[in-house]
């Protein structure tokens, strides 16, 4: 009896998760999957039409949902679908009711998987089918204890053809200038002029400080206004929530100034930062050796967030 049962629950499982997608497939929304699997839709496609959003759009709510309740969370419009849910903690009956959604949509949309693991990551992919087996593959590492350290990959400097559009650019400035930082008359150098960070050596001790932050950097946009404004002439190492992550990558900058080679990595690294819950930032960084327009010497810094990282994440998920 309880097998029958079981079987019967699923089927009308599959029979709701099939009639919400047809219903919302024109439209965007928000469904909570529980821990038996249940499907709470949100908004005007609740189940119920006196059905009061239970979790509100806040770090408090939706952190208990994930990590005491063990829910997934769904979210969806015209061009993607989002999957939310906490790798320790998720109940396997929620990530059951993900699979087989997942396993009813059709090609279309972009399905991204943003999944909680030491940090948030983000995934996506082109189908479906792509992230059911991505899911698989992530929910086996549940119990595994990884460590926090950034991830750095060094990346032979030919293959930056094979970068982003933005680092291409900064390498092709930087050949074009002979390695020297370029003037205000240079239209093109000061086109991305705004997104490098410029670092110069410590005269007072070891390491660099930084000389520039550029308003548009990666830098800039992940920890703000107000510490980009405390950033200049400052060393790259923190006393604050960054500065495990801003001292595991401070080697490397003096090593291109000292070598007056370009290197270029591949990085994944755990940010965290007041306020905010930890994310993971899978990203290309170029450093180019340079000069100033007074001698001094220096090494640009390039950043640009990508997923595809030739360093693989939970068994796999490189991005080629």
């Amino acid at each position: 009896m309880d097998g029958l049962l079981s079987s019967f629950e699923q089927k009308l499982s599959s029979v709701n998760i099939s009639r919400m997608i047809s219903r919302t497939v024109n439209t965007s929304g928000e469904c909570w999957i529980d821990e038996c699997g249940h499907l709470h839709f949100v908004g005007e496609y609740a189940n119920n039409p006196n059905f009061r959003q239970p979790i509100r759009p806040t770090y408090e709510d939706q952190g208990h949902a994930f990590r005491y309740l063990g829910m997934a969370q769904l979210k969806f419009n015209l061009l993607r679908i989002i999957v939310r849910w906490d790798v320790s903690c998720v109940a396997d009956d929620a990530i059951e009711g993900v699979l087989n959604y997942l396993d009813e949509c059709q090609f279309g949309q972009d399905i991204v998987l943003n999944f909680y693991y030491n940090g948030w990551s983000t995934e996506t992919f082109s189908n479906p089918q792509l992230a059911i087996q991505r899911i698989q593959k992530v929910m086996l590492y549940r119990e595994v204890v990884m460590s926090k350290d950034v991830l750095i990959h060094k990346v032979n400097i030919a293959e930056v053809s094979q970068s982003t559009f933005l680092i291409k650019r900064a390498f092709g400035s930087w050949e074009r200038s002979n390695g020297k930082l370029p003037g205000h008359q240079d239209s093109e150098h000061m086109s991305i002029f705004e997104k490098m960070l410029i670092m110069v050596p410590n005269q007072s001790g070891d390491g660099v400080i930084r000389w520039h932050v550029g308003r548009e950097s990666t830098a800039k946009k992940v920890f703000g206004i107000k510490w980009t404004r405390n950033a200049i002439l400052k060393g790259v190492t923190s006393d604050g929530p960054e500065g495990r992550y801003l001292s595991q990558i401070n080697t490397s900058y003096m090593q291109t100034i000292l070598s007056g080679v370009p290197r270029l990595e591949h990085i994944r690294a755990l940010i965290e930062r007041n306020g905010h819950e930890p994310v993971w930032f899978p990203y290309h960084r170029l450093l180019t050796p340079t000069v100033l327009l007074d001698g001094t010497p220096a090494v640009i810094s390039m950043t640009d967030i990508t997923e595809r990282l030739a360093i693989p994440f939970m068994n796999g998920a490189t991005f080629q």
